[in-house]
């Protein structure tokens, strides 16, 4: 027969090893702020005990955004984004013949 104690630390163990989950946090890499943002949750999350990733999706448009500094108890992962992102040089040249003829 099962002891009332032995069901209290098989419920304990169970208690604690749900405690934590797995987070994937997709972030486009086009403006600094949306990645500092991602970034204070996700260091907050990670601090709680979470193991959090972050997935930044980068386009092939060459920035000068500086390079944010992310805690490395969050895994960062870039992967590089196709469709519309690549075009943005394109999508730039349209748009100001548009604005400007």
């Amino acid at each position: 027969m099962v002891g009332p104690l032995y069901v209290a630390l098989l419920l304990g163990f169970f208690a604690v090893q749900l405690d934590a989950v797995k987070i994937a946090v997709f972030t486009r890499d086009m403006a600094s702020s949306h990645v500092i943002w991602h970034k204070r949750v996700s260091e907050t999350l990670a601090k709680a005990g979470h193991n959090v990733t972050i997935i930044k999706l980068t386009g092939s448009v060459p920035s000068k955004k500086p390079d944010i500094p992310i805690d490395p108890s969050v895994t960062v992962w870039n992967v590089p984004s196709g469709g519309a992102l690549n075009q943005m040089a394109n999508y730039r040249s349209i748009h100001s013949n548009m604005a400007f003829t």
